[in-house]
């Protein structure tokens, strides 16, 4: 009978559920910012908006989200709903006035870069961006480090059969069809030259594996 041997393709397909399995937790960790957007929007406008009433509408645009792609220079790109929409600048002589606190960008999506005004306005959003940032490296550590043992399992075992008995949580990874196919094999049994748990922290890696099914469900 025919052996499931790990192809390109399948290869590709683990590797690609890894990078799944991965999506909720980093997701989570993208969107774990303790600042509302209603909180970050009047922040922004605070020294304006008792001038912004007493303006014609036409300076103004209304828009229900808004994103912040920097604070202080480090890197954020998070997108915030408001809601109910607000008042953004429209008129180019009205945003001159504000770049004093910030960088207004005219583009549909309302991208601002945050920048210190001498008062320290930012420093606790800036806290809690590099903690979001720093969360977010760890995970894309640990799925970088988790696709690499896996090529490692890939290239010590060039079947199916005895790469699941090494580890057997491989299962999860493997596409459908592979499993149909895989337990129509019978594999000849063979013994294997490399013992995957002393190059590898196998038990890790099950537990990297019960981490994202706890928080995907």
């Amino acid at each position: 009978m025919a052996i499931v041997r790990f192809s390109n393709e399948l290869q590709s397909a683990i590797l690609n559920k890894a990078n799944q399995a991965f999506v909720p937790r980093i997701t989570a960790a993208t969107n774990d910012v303790s600042v509302s957007a209603e909180e970050l929007y009047d922040k922004i406008f605070s020294r304006y908006l008792p001038h912004m009433g007493m303006l014609p509408v036409e300076f103004f645009n209304a828009h229900g989200s808004f994103g912040i792609h920097s604070v202080n220079g480090v890197s954020f790109s998070h997108a915030f709903t408001l809601t109910t929409p607000r008042l953004f600048p429209f008129k180019v002589g009205i945003q001159n006035h504000f770049k004093a606190l910030f960088e207004y960008g005219i583009s549909g999506n309302n991208q601002f870069a945050l920048t210190e005004d001498g008062t320290g306005i930012w420093d606790d959003l800036v806290d809690i961006v590099h903690t979001r940032n720093n969360n977010i490296t760890t995970l894309n550590d640990q799925l970088n480090k988790f696709r690499d043992n896996l090529r490692l399992i890939m290239t010590t075992h060039s079947t199916l059969a005895p790469a699941l008995k090494a580890w057997p949580p491989l299962w999860d990874f493997v596409p459908d069809a592979v499993k149909d196919k895989h337990r129509e094999v019978k594999e000849r049994k063979k013994n294997d030259s490399v013992n995957l748990s002393e190059v590898m922290d196998l038990d890790s890696m099950t537990s990297v594996v019960v981490a994202n099914k706890f928080l995907g469900r």
